[in-house]
């Protein structure tokens, strides 16, 4: 059988080896494997780490969205903090 080949770039390559272990695996072996990671992570760096990301997040969040988006982001907060 003579198949032509193209080129595939590496974003694609990557989509589709993400969907292939998603079909082999599950969606829950990423949860699985995230939460693995997440405790080495936590280990090595220790926890001020998720600190210092979560704080760097924030602050490009805050910037990015505006007084609008910061509005309506706290209302969410707000409406969940009721539900609860």
């Amino acid at each position: 059988m003579n198949q032509i080949r193209t080129e595939m770039t590496v974003r694609e390559a990557g989509r589709r080896g993400g969907l292939a272990t998603k079909r082999k695996h599950g969606p829950e072996h990423y949860e699985r494997i995230g939460r693995i990671g997440g405790a080495s992570t936590k280990t090595r760096m220790g926890p001020e780490h998720y600190e210092r990301i979560g704080g760097i997040g924030g602050r490009t969040a805050w910037s990015k969205q505006g007084k609008l988006g910061r509005r309506r982001r706290a209302e969410k907060v707000i409406e969940k903090v009721r539900e609860a």
